[in-house]
């Protein structure tokens, strides 16, 4: 609960345990919710934070290298199944914020540079991924299916439209990351422009979200249905072997989750291993501080679907949580 005080104050600490929480538990919370785009919503939860981080800091750059430890550590303590790229992630995030915001931190457009980035960085990740997976096979077929639809449509064939699809698909993250830089930058504003009380009617409301398991379920499988025939179908336009594709991603992923992954989270382990008892302590009282803020994301996310709509709903979410959270007199540790 906020206690009274002339204005909302941001406090680093609680940022970093928000950053920490965000990445291992939140995602779980927005997609239970059936809250739309979770997965790059997520994304810009974290960028905000570094950004709030970035202005709320007497030194900025040390400040986010060390919450960006922080948030990989309670990661790595809390969700120890995670693949290395998502460490990767969550370490560019916060060593590009460190070195964008060691320079300026008001400066807006180092603010829509750094949100774009992040963000461009994220959606690169996944297709690099997809690359190394399925290896060129994959962009053959995807190149071979357009191909084929782009006959069937009477478009020009020189035109490589799938190229196109694909800077649509990192311009909708570049986008994005810039609107989420734009809204960081102007936080400060926002949150001394939002009275307390209403903040404090949202921590009385009840979160009564029927989740309708049945109905997610079947969407799930219908939606796992789709995609398996809409692959079989474009390998069988492309002409490839289709036994041949399926069995390079089982190779890969056997080697990464059964070499690659394991190794690398010894030698992350053995690294947070040697880190001092201040680090261990943080990690325990985020830990601890982990179902309260559970609380305030799904009392957050419930007044936010009642009062807003489309993007504002998301941009709100964002702000008041942040605000819920963070604020330097709240009760959280």
């Amino acid at each position: 609960m906020l206690r009274e005080s002339t204005y909302i104050q941001l406090s680093v600490s609680k940022l970093i345990a928000l950053w920490a929480f965000s990445e291992c538990t939140l995602g779980g919370i927005l997609h239970a919710l059936q809250i739309p785009f979770s997965g790059i919503l997520l994304g810009g939860i974290a960028v905000t934070i570094v950004c709030c981080i970035g202005f709320t800091a007497e030194r900025p750059f040390w400040a986010i290298l060390y919450a960006t430890l922080v948030a990989i550590s309670v990661k790595f303590a809390l969700s120890p199944h995670t693949p290395v790229t998502a460490y990767l992630a969550v370490g560019f995030q916060g060593f590009l914020g460190a070195l964008f915001f060691s320079f300026q931190t008001r400066f807006y457009p180092i603010y829509l540079i750094y949100g774009a980035l992040a963000l461009v960085e994220s959606a690169l990740q996944k297709l690099l991924t997809l690359t190394i997976i399925f290896g060129n096979a994959l962009w053959d077929s995807f190149h071979a299916t357009t191909l084929h639809v782009v006959n069937i449509l009477g478009l020009n064939p020189e035109i490589s439209y799938g190229a196109w699809i694909l800077v649509a698909y990192a311009m909708i993250y570049l986008v994005w990351g810039a609107i989420i830089g734009h809204w960081a930058y102007f936080i400060p504003i926002g949150i001394k422009d939002i009275p307390k009380s209403d903040i404090t009617s949202i921590l009385s409301s009840e979160s009564e979200f029927h989740k309708k398991k049945k109905k997610g379920k079947a969407l799930l499988w219908l939606s796992m249905a789709l995609i398996l025939f809409a692959s079989i179908w474009i390998f069988h336009l492309s002409g490839i072997n289709i036994l041949k594709l399926i069995i390079r991603p089982i190779i890969i992923i056997l080697l990464w989750w059964g070499v690659v992954n394991p190794i690398v989270k010894v030698l992350l382990a053995r690294f947070l291993k040697g880190k001092n008892d201040k680090m261990s302590h943080i990690i325990r009282q985020i830990k601890q501080d982990i179902p309260q803020l559970q609380r305030l994301a799904l009392q957050t996310a419930y007044y936010t679907g009642i009062h807003y709509k489309g993007i504002n709903r998301i941009r709100h979410f964002i702000l008041i949580l942040i605000v819920l959270s963070c604020e330097k007199n709240s009760d959280l540790a």
